[in-house]
């Protein structure tokens, strides 16, 4: 949703929709704060209808490795594939026969990465189109570009009339920002020639517009001119090759006219990656320079200077930082010295922010707390990335990754999870619990593709890695022990798997521990029993685990239970009640993006 009114761009608007109908790549290019996004985005709703497939939009600031970008657009088109192919060849499966557009936003920084992945994309999907925003050409044979200039400048004809100046782009920019913030300020023959002389000096350049009209707010309409005379004239000869000269020197008085507090949480927000809500920027940013209670003021200040945007969703109100201004409060962290301890920091509010969504059952809605997490991917992956880079860290990322087992397995996202593990369990750590915990989360994440002899592979790497007598190793057993009787259940022998899953629900039922371990013993206990031809004995399984998630809040496991009752009832003969159990099922795995759940219900 976008925070502010669309102004302008009609004639480069047209160009895009024009392309878009005889061009498969379409790339939208200029300096920063130019407005290729905003460009993007809404000629993509206008060709929204076009499209059988839709429209999806990639964003990619966050993304720092090329590595990553085939599982941010996986990320993106809520892909879930439990084989084990490459990235790439399961994008060009999906897309193959879709018609679609495809927005990869911001690709400057993986040009080459972006320009490989949209060359296969288009050679093997015929009916697929992509629209990219960077601030250079991806430079794909039939590629074509929309180079975006500044908006439409005053020049002498429209300085004849009040009605001609008031239709040039960049005047009604400014205009419309300074309503914002002034509701009852209007064009006159009074201040037309000054605003005409503001727009002409920020060279028609949407970001440095905006950031001067909200300016309005304290000063006045001549005191804003002179300020700004002042701030270009002294940073007149700064520029480079991607940044025009007027914006390095808007967003530099931006940052003057900032209280220090302001200046401070402006260097700090960009330790995130993509959108934050008040809670994260509280629980990061915040120390004795910038306590917390005053946080949440520095940060509407902000968005009064149109440094930070907010983002309206049905779940409440998250901020996020334009490239240009991330890039200018990164360049200001640096200076400071602080990004050592404050990555630390985004990585602890992460990690907790895991383990609470692990623990949500008990503590609250889960669907929401879940989702909450999914929404955050971005700043966690970001998170586990710091934790792969520093060998102290590794432990901690280990206990995060197999904390997130929900987000892996119930929320459908296989892919990330085991490249995540995988990358953390590079390397032994001998006595540690974490690695074993990776690794049967790994083992988890195996058996939920499908892929058996790399479950079993994990397990005796866990074995050999956990023998009896190192701390935890009780525990771990017991997991091993379930995650055999899955395998068992899985590859068709019900008997071993009933013993061994029996043996698990015993040890745990009696205190409630590792309920993600134990309410998936007594469903999938309660599969192998119908499955067996036991549906009496399946039934009552499973109206005990039914119970037990009412008392825990597991609102996924138990429409997991639900689901395998209306294999029961199937059993049994009765549709009626086999229909309501899957719908019931149905509903909840929908809002859990559980995928293959939902086609398990489908079924």
């Amino acid at each position: 949703m976008e925070a502010t009114s669309f102004v302008g761009r009609k004639e480069e608007l047209r160009q895009v929709r024009r392309l878009l109908q005889v061009s498969r790549l379409v790339t939208v290019t200029g300096v920063a704060g130019i407005g290729k996004t905003r460009v993007a985005v809404r000629a993509a709703s206008e060709v929204l209808a076009t499209f059988a497939d839709g429209v999806k939009f990639v964003e990619l600031a966050g993304v720092s490795d090329p590595g990553r970008l085939e599982q941010a657009v996986a990320h993106a088109l809520e892909l879930v594939d439990l084989s084990v192919r490459p990235d790439t060849e399961v994008l060009v499966e999906h897309l193959r026969d879709r018609q679609m557009l495809l927005v990869l936003d911001t690709c400057e920084h993986l040009v080459d990465a972006c320009a490989r992945l949209a060359q296969t994309l288009l050679e093997n999907s015929p009916n697929l189109r992509i629209l990219a925003t960077s601030r250079q050409s991806l430079g794909v044979p039939g590629e074509h570009i929309v180079a975006l200039p500044p908006m439409a400048l005053p020049g002498p004809r429209a300085m004849k009339s009040i009605g001609a100046l008031s239709r040039c782009e960049s005047v009604t920019l400014f205009l419309e920002r300074v309503a914002a913030v002034k509701p009852d300020y209007a064009l006159t023959g009074e201040n037309a020639e000054e605003i005409a002389e503001i727009c002409t000096k920020l060279d028609g350049i949407p970001l440095a517009i905006e950031l001067v009209a909200v300016r309005m707010r304290a000063f006045t309409l001549g005191r804003v001119r002179d300020l700004l005379d002042d701030r270009l004239w002294l940073l007149s000869g700064r520029v480079t090759a991607s940044r025009h000269p007027t914006v390095g020197a808007t967003v530099d008085w931006s940052h003057d006219l900032c209280t220090p507090d302001e200046r401070l949480l402006w260097a700090r927000l960009p330790v995130f990656v993509s959108d934050f809500d008040a809670a994260a920027a509280e629980g990061i940013c915040a120390d004795e320079a910038l306590p917390a209670e005053r946080i949440l003021p520095t940060l509407l200040g902000l968005v009064d200077k149109s440094i930070v945007i907010p983002v309206k969703r049905e779940e409440g109100t998250a901020y996020r930082l334009l490239d240009i201004i991330r890039e200018y409060g990164a360049a200001r962290l640096a200076e400071t010295g602080d990004e050592g301890w404050l990555r630390r920091r985004h990585l602890r509010y992460h990690f907790e922010l895991a383990l609470r969504g692990k623990e949500s059952g008990r503590h609250g809605d889960q669907v929401e707390s879940w989702s909450r997490v999914r929404r955050q991917w971005p700043n966690i992956r970001a998170a586990l990335d710091l934790c792969v880079q520093d060998p102290e860290l590794r432990e901690t990322g280990l206990m995060m990754a197999a904390g997130l087992w929900y987000l892996w397995v119930a929320c459908g996202m296989l892919r990330e999870g085991r490249d995540q593990l995988e990358r953390l369990l590079a390397q032994p750590m001998p006595g540690s619990q974490a690695w074993s915990w990776g690794l049967l989360t790994l083992v988890y994440i195996a058996n939920a593709r499908g892929d058996l002899d790399e479950a079993r592979l994990l397990l005796e790497r866990c074995r050999l890695h956990s023998p009896p007598g190192t701390p935890g190793a009780e525990l771990v057993e017991l997991v091993q022990l379930k995650m055999n009787g899955t395998l068992a259940s899985v590859e068709g022998d019900p008997r071993a798997a009933e013993d061994m899953l029996g043996t698990v629900i015993e040890r745990l039922r009696p205190n409630r521990e590792l309920p993600e371990v134990l309410l998936p013993a007594m469903v999938e206990l309660g599969t192998c029993l119908v499955l067996g031809g036991e549906p009496e004995a399946a039934g009552r399984v499973l109206l005990e685990c039914r119970e037990l998630c009412d008392e825990l809040g597991e609102v996924w496991a138990n429409a997991h239970a639900d689901y395998v009752l209306g294999l029961v009832a199937r059993a049994e003969g009765d549709a009626a009640r086999a229909v309501r159990h899957a719908r019931d099922s149905l509903r909840v795995k929908t809002s859990f993006s559980d995928t293959m759940g939902v086609v398990s219900c489908l079924e």
